[in-house]
């Protein structure tokens, strides 16, 4: 990897963020699983709900991101922040119904934590003045992926806590790289990054979950 900058501050704002959006879907997902499944089943079926939340939803709100990504206006940015965080809660209540019949006997790996790790490592390494791409990604994949093992060690580590924890490092580990290879100075909104991390954290859940999670 080349010695190339990065923009610390736009890393913080979108892996913050991002984090604030899985920690909202995780509990909503909660909620939903073991208290609102049963009300959610009364208004729409497992195959409905599957397709909304991993197919329809997504669509609509990557259109939705490109739409107004192109007028980058401040007013704009707070839309597709608040839009992104309504998504966040839906895709909670319909993930949590979906999977709610499955069960992982461990604890689950925390999704938030990586891109938090990220966003609070990124400033840290460029007050320090080492605002190299290869430092910041050395350090930050390797030590969310250590946090994660280690949590894992504590509660009780397994192959699919492990596996979790693989996909959810290299989302963000791909994610890092494709914000700081397209951050060429004229990139004003990240939102499209914070989605995908959204989405592509919850396929990978879902996969973990419909692969190794026994039916309740």
């Amino acid at each position: 990897m080349t010695p190339v900058k990065y923009d610390a501050e736009k890393i913080m704002q979108t892996f913050i963020w991002t984090a604030l959006l899985l920690l909202t879907c995780s509990i909503f997902s909660t909620f939903s699983a073991y208290f609102f499944s049963i009300l959610i089943r009364q208004i729409i079926g497992t195959f409905v709900a599957t397709i909304c939340a991993y197919v329809l939803l997504p669509l609509i709100t990557c259109h939705y991101i490109n739409k107004l990504s192109v007028r980058k206006y401040a007013w704009n940015d707070m839309i597709l922040r608040h839009a992104l965080l309504t998504l966040s809660m839906v895709e909670g209540l319909l993930t949590g119904y979906i999977l709610s019949n499955r069960i992982l006997h461990n604890l689950s790996p925390f999704a938030a934590l990586t891109p938090f790790f990220i966003g609070i490592i990124a400033p840290l390494l460029h007050s320090a003045r080492q605002n190299e791409r290869s430092l910041l990604i050395l350090i930050t994949i390797i030590g969310s992926f250590t946090c994660h093992i280690a949590i894992g060690i504590l509660f009780g580590l397994t192959f699919p806590y492990i596996l979790l924890t693989v996909f959810y490092t290299m989302i963000s580990f791909i994610t890092l790289q494709l914000l700081i290879a397209n951050n060429d100075g004229t990139m004003v909104f990240t939102h499209i990054y914070q989605f995908a991390i959204l989405y592509f954290s919850l396929l990978a859940e879902s996969f973990v979950y419909k692969l190794f999670g026994t039916k309740s």
